[in-house]
């Protein structure tokens, strides 16, 4: 085999495989930058990307957020969202108790469409996921308005720290879900 055969496949056929994991990753959606990523150089022949930092919360939705968390959240959730004791043991009925809302619990894994869901439709949400544990909150549709349900969700957000609300701005931007 030409020497110039053997080396113009050494190059190739490497730039071919790569390409065509970029092409089905892109086509699947894998592979596709979120709206909070950006890419921002080469490595290895693949883009590498970095994430874009969350926006910055609005006070005053943080404080409006905070009084409508202590009047329809803190109850079973606490006053410093730190959820209900055991909060990962199922209750005898089968339905989990609060989990906490800071850092120490599983919020900031979920996009903010999701946490949106739930909030509004409580049990319903839950329902359409059979594998999905019980819950007795309830859904606060008709009694918090959009906005309200808003302000509590970034009131919650303030009270993660830099790490995590990175992580949930990725999954949110990315609109992914986990359930």
């Amino acid at each position: 085999m030409p020497k110039k055969l053997i080396i113009a496949m050494i190059v190739l056929v490497p730039t071919v495989v790569i390409g065509t994991i970029l092409l089905v990753g892109a086509l699947d959606g894998d592979s596709n930058p979120t709206a909070a990523q950006a890419p921002v150089s080469v490595a290895n022949g693949l883009p590498q990307f970095v994430s874009t930092p969350p926006p910055a919360l609005d006070a005053s939705a943080v404080d409006a957020g905070k009084t409508v968390y202590a009047q329809h959240c803190a109850s079973c959730h606490g006053v410093s969202a730190e959820g209900q004791a055991d909060w990962k043991i199922a209750n005898p009925d089968g339905t989990l108790k609060a989990p906490p809302h800071d850092d120490s619990g599983h919020t900031w894994h979920h996009a903010d469409d999701q946490l949106i869901d739930i909030i509004t439709r409580g049990p319903a949400f839950y329902a359409e996921f059979p594998d999905s544990p019980k819950t007795n909150m309830p859904g606060f549709q008709g009694t918090l308005s959009a906005a309200e349900i808003g302000s509590v969700l970034t009131y919650i957000k303030s009270l993660w720290n830099t790490e995590n609300r990175q992580s949930q701005w990725d999954v949110s931007s990315g609109g992914e879900h986990s359930h």
